[in-house]
């Protein structure tokens, strides 16, 4: 091949290259040559590009950096790194550069392939700010759950939330720790019937039996269960004399759902009721238990759902505090709902189930 189709062959290749590829002085930095792909990629002229330097197509603050950069090539090839540049219409591109100095109609000049990775920027770019938002979102969570712990903690009732396969401790109210006389870090994480059992000095108790049913039935029946009044002991710390102090107990189990409808947790609810047994308890010999709880606990159990009734009720007096009835029937509910009186009871009336 002769030196004449040699260059010819040479121009070709520069020419039809798919990449974007100049030739630029080495001093003045002005475009000596640019080939097809180049003035494409850009929206610049074959006679626009010849009229500018590199350094138009540069931020003016990129300008300093690239004229220390060009001035540094020595001979062979160079990696330029990655450089924003502008093309016609202020179009930003992201190009990774090689150059090469080499003799152009007897100047020094480089030549310059650019190759585009302005899309793979973009979703560097992209994926930096989802993984900022991200982190962002959970150090939010983390905060509302943060919260959302001390809110539930603090709340004045007496709360356990269970997991519902194994029925695991999961959260616990200060004040189900303070009424029980435990450490939430002595029962969070582990099985409910790990941390309480029943009184092994009363054979016949059977308080976590009914609870277990109670569980099992939120499980079922996906509704709240309420059981009825329960004897169950706590143990009193060693500087108090040990031993255990006698508590009864009002519980509650109720379902908490996912937003598919799978059951997420069992909230479980308890009222001390100890002191209503001592007011309410008649004068039993100690020696008759089943006496004691068949009649002093179904009294209790009715006593207690009075109270909550009255509290509903008292609810529903405040809403319509100012309901102005307008016939006899409306002014008969509307006086029921100012009634504070709790029912009278009589212990032999009724007769009260576990469940």
């Amino acid at each position: 091949m002769t030196e004449k189709a040699m260059d010819k062959a040479h121009q070709l290749f520069f020419e039809n290259h798919p990449d974007p590829i100049w030739i630029f002085d080495s001093e003045t930095l002005g475009f000596l040559d640019v080939n097809q792909a180049a003035i494409h990629k850009l929206g610049y002229s074959r006679q626009e590009f010849l009229s500018m330097t590199i350094a138009d197509i540069r931020a003016a603050e990129d300008v300093p950096a690239l004229r220390k950069a060009v001035g540094g090539l020595g001979e062979g090839v160079f990696e330029g790194g990655v450089w924003p540049i502008y093309g016609a219409g202020g179009k930003r591109l992201f190009i990774d550069f090689h150059w090469r100095t080499i003799e152009f109609n007897d100047r020094k000049a480089i030549l310059a392939a650019a190759r585009d990775v302005t899309r793979v920027i973009e979703l560097e770019q992209e994926r930096e700010e989802l993984l900022a938002r991200e982190e962002a979102e959970r150090n939010k969570a983390q905060i509302v759950a943060g919260q959302f712990q001390v809110l539930f903690e603090s709340l004045p009732g007496k709360f356990l939330v269970l997991g519902p396969e194994n029925f695991e401790i999961i959260a616990a109210s200060d004040a189900y720790l303070e009424a029980t006389r435990t450490r939430r870090d002595d029962i969070v994480g582990k099985n409910l019937f790990d941390v309480f059992g029943d009184d092994p000095a009363t054979p016949h108790a059977d308080a976590m039996r009914n609870m277990r049913a109670s569980l099992e039935r939120v499980k079922t029946r996906r509704r709240a269960d309420v059981i009825a009044v329960q004897r169950y002991p706590i143990a009193r710390p060693e500087d108090e004399g040990g031993g255990l102090e006698e508590r009864y107990w009002s519980p509650l189990n109720a379902p908490v759902f996912a937003a598919d409808g799978s059951l997420l947790y069992i909230v479980h609810r308890v009222e001390d009721v100890t002191g209503i047994v001592q007011e309410r308890a008649y004068q039993v010999e100690e020696d008759n238990l089943d006496t004691y709880e068949g009649i002093v606990l179904p009294e209790l159990e009715v006593l207690v759902r009075s109270r909550e009734l009255k509290r509903a009720i008292l609810n529903c007096r405040k809403r319509f505090r100012n309901y102005e009835a307008p016939n006899a029937s409306s002014a008969w509910r509307a006086s029921s709902l100012n009634s504070t009186a709790e029912p009278s009871l009589s212990p032999r009336t009724f007769t009260i189930s576990s469940e």
